[in-house]
């Protein structure tokens, strides 16, 4: 029951971590607590969106949300691009380098 809790809250504290570094790296001055706010509002914008990984609506809400606690447009959109690009896009090649691996031993 501990791993399944410290799995279940690990993830969205990870990536709250991840936006909020990303924050930072562009000059945006965000405490920890506003970015998990910023975060969490904008999941449940992009959950309720019809479109998978709440591609677009995710971002959207990200970057609403950053500029809406003071954070500049430039700086919340490359927050925003970087933040997403690291956590979202970049699974895509190393879930296909994985498959091919699990492939060529036979296991699939």
């Amino acid at each position: 029951m501990a791993l399944l809790v410290t799995g279940a809250l690990g993830l969205p504290l990870i990536q709250v971590v991840g936006l909020a570094l990303s924050v930072r790296a562009f000059g945006g001055d965000l405490p920890f607590v506003q970015a998990g706010a910023v975060y969490m509002a904008a999941r449940l914008v992009a959950n309720a969106a019809p479109v998978a990984g709440g591609l677009g609506a995710l971002e959207t809400g990200l970057i609403a949300g950053l500029t809406a606690l003071g954070v500049t447009a430039g700086a919340a959109t490359s927050a925003v691009l970087v933040y997403r690009l690291l956590t979202f896009w970049l699974n895509v090649p190393l879930g296909a380098l994985a498959l091919r691996a699990v492939e060529r031993k036979g296991y699939a």
